[in-house]
């Protein structure tokens, strides 16, 4: 678990500090397929409101070859991948549904906030955070002359909230492996 940020080993001992008891250990890994189901969602809505042919196949291909990529040894281990996958497409996924014709402060901070998560949760997800970081600035810079005072302060407390939420695991790090 010292690969990734501590997100992950965090929300797996939550299941063993609920039920007080140790012999729980596939419990907080068996919710992993869930994140696979979700990504297949979000394609299938893609696809259908887009209407656009390369997101059905992007459906059918994941479809096809995410059950042998992540196959049941895969999720036993508890390997990050997964969620990881999920929170960086929900980032494009919520970018991806945004409202196109006018700039709406709370969806970019939704965003931001997705792509957080997904660095929270593996290294690989900080690569998505950054991208999604500066596609965020630039239409923030765009935009800017649309945003009042009053926005820009909850732009800042939510940025300083959301970084302060997810990414301050990168800090912590376990000073005993097991």
């Amino acid at each position: 678990s010292s690969h990734f940020p501590q997100l992950i080993p965090a929300n797996w001992s939550i299941s063993y500090l609920l039920i007080d008891g140790l012999n729980i250990h596939f419990f907080p890994k068996s919710i992993m397929p869930l994140f696979f189901l979700g990504n297949i969602l979000m394609l299938w809505d893609v696809a259908f409101t887009k209407r656009n042919y390369v997101y059905l196949i992007a459906l059918i291909v994941y479809g096809l070859f995410g059950p042998i990529i992540y196959n049941l040894v895969f999720i036993a281990d508890g390997n990050g991948d997964l969620p990881v996958s999920f929170f960086a497409f929900l980032s494009f996924y919520a970018y991806l549904k945004r409202t196109e014709n006018k700039y709406d402060l709370k969806e970019f901070i939704l965003i931001f906030l997705f792509a957080s998560t997904a660095a929270g949760t593996k290294l690989a997800g900080f690569y998505i955070f950054v991208f999604i970081s500066i596609l965020c600035l630039c239409h923030l810079i765009v935009n800017h002359k649309s945003l009042k005072i009053s926005d820009y302060a909850i732009l800042i407390s939510s940025a300083i909230t959301i970084l302060g939420a997810n990414l301050f695991w990168y800090y912590l790090k376990p000073t005993v492996m097991v």
